[in-house]
């Protein structure tokens, strides 16, 4: 158990950090561990399933989080890993499923700590994809601009340094906005000139957090 334990501790920084290629051949490796010593293995197939959403092999990673959750209902998840999974939903069509999970974190999190944190504005940037892709324009942009100035500045839990997850996270959110305000999600009408104006200010927002992405995983290696 002490070695599997390890690898946990050690692929959960992995995908922290960015380095999914990594935390998924060690996920592999401590559910082979689990199963060899007989020990459940939910979690590591959700550290997993994790890696391999924010690496963009949606259909794999749904398939797991679908399997875990039938083997663990209530399992607890960090708010930040349970983004993984709504951005998987989102990105395989379950945008419905996407949308009730982000909502579910939404409501915690600001519960927990306040609607003005950064880490509330993330769960509900989430919520702002959900309700773009679901067909929901006009309240996907009220959501949007409602978290845009905290999202726009970026941070991370506890004020700690950059966290190349929380960049991926913000990036996916600010990238969500930028189509929506533009019109390029399937089903959604072109924006207005105002639209427009605004579309510059979230791109260079975009550019400022995947900088910040890259400099965070550069600075983890």
């Amino acid at each position: 158990p002490q070695t599997a334990n390890s690898i946990d501790t050690l692929a959960f920084v992995l995908i922290n950090q960015g380095r999914n290629e990594e935390a998924i051949l060690l996920r592999n490796a401590e559910i082979a561990t689990r199963d060899a010593l007989g020990i459940q293995t939910w979690s590591a197939r959700n550290g997993l399933a994790d890696a391999l959403a924010m690496e963009g092999q949606w259909a794999p990673a749904m398939r797991l989080y679908t399997a875990v959750q039938h083997d663990n209902p209530s399992g607890e998840r960090s708010p930040y890993l349970s983004m993984a999974r709504s951005i998987a939903a989102y990105e395989s069509g379950d945008t419905t499923g996407g949308l009730i999970l982000a909502k579910r974190l939404a409501a915690k999190q600001v519960g927990m700590l306040g609607e003005g944190s950064f880490e509330a504005a993330l769960a509900l940037g989430m919520v702002a994809c959900g309700q773009a892709l679901t067909g929901e324009r006009v309240a996907a942009i009220a959501s949007f601009r409602m978290v845009f100035p905290q999202l726009r500045t970026g941070g991370s839990a506890g004020g700690a340094s950059k966290i190349a997850l929380i960049e991926r996270y913000r990036s996916y959110i600010l990238q969500r906005y930028l189509r929506t305000l533009v019109g390029t999600d399937e089903g959604s009408m072109a924006g207005t000139v105002n639209d427009l104006a605004e579309a510059f200010q979230v791109a260079d927002a975009i550019r400022v957090a995947v900088t910040d992405r890259a400099v965070a995983v550069t600075a983890a290696r």
